[in-house]
């Protein structure tokens, strides 16, 4: 007896401890004389997440306190993946995130090197690819409603792919440091963790710093004497260790 299945984009998931899926190459029927050919297709899915938090002035990372998503502002980001090292220039999404929004639909779609937007975004595309957003101790995490495409098997196009998804954030808010933090969290500490240029893995955290008076961030206060009163200090040092080798 044969039974056959059929893997698809929506169904298609291997779960720990269920069987692998199986497609029938060609075979629609199968009879007593029938030699169908078999192929083991196998499925890995991943949600693709990041988190977003806010840095005050003096803040710097490791930290654990962060700011209310600030009034009226608003970043971009998109969504981008690798495999073995190389991005797919076929696929990315972009997205405008503001703080009171609850879910986010992107602006533009990039899948297969077909590139959707504004009237050519249809809201399929829109809600297939939609992140939903879970917040508490001011933690913004955002996480895609579709279970995107992680390892593939067979014999396909994409077989044996390893794809890694990455978000970077493309248009900073004004006021803020450019270009933002990239971090990793850890029982809801933030630590700074680049996990490649410009851009973090799934999973990681983008953080926006206020910027100081100057324009560009404020370092944190020492407590020291600050360095025109240790410049003074060392001009006399210098001048008494002259007048010593004089009298000498």
């Amino acid at each position: 007896y044969l039974a056959r299945v059929t893997v698809t984009e929506e169904s298609g998931v291997l779960v720990a401890g269920e069987p692998m899926y199986l497609e029938a190459d060609g075979v629609t029927s199968v009879d007593g004389n029938a030699s169908p050919t078999i192929t083991n297709v196998y499925k890995e899915d991943v949600d693709a997440t990041f988190t977003k938090v806010w840095l005050g002035q003096s803040a710097s990372l490791p930290a654990h306190e962060f700011e209310v998503w600030p009034s009226g502002k608003q970043i971009k980001v998109k969504l981008v993946r690798y495999a073995s090292n190389v991005v797919d220039s076929g696929f990315e999404v972009v997205y405008a995130i503001g703080g009171e929004d609850a879910a986010v639909v992107p602006t533009s779609v990039k899948v297969g090197g077909e590139e959707y937007t504004d009237a050519t975004l249809t809201d399929e595309l829109k809600q297939k690819y939609a992140l939903t957003k879970h917040a508490e101790n001011n933690l913004y995490r955002y996480e895609t409603d579709l279970v995107l495409d992680r390892k593939v098997g067979g014999n396909g196009e994409n077989a044996g792919v390893d794809w890694q998804y990455f978000f970077a954030e493309t248009g900073v808010p004004e006021g803020y440091v450019d270009p933002p933090l990239y971090g990793s969290v850890y029982h809801g500490t933030v630590s700074h963790k680049l996990d490649a240029v410009g851009q973090v893995n799934s999973g990681g955290v983008i953080a926006n710093k206020e910027k100081g008076p100057d324009g560009g961030p404020e370092l944190p206060s020492t407590g020291g004497m600050g360095l025109p009163a240790f410049y003074a200090m060392g001009f006399m040092v210098i001048a008494l260790l002259f007048v010593v080798a004089c009298l000498v």
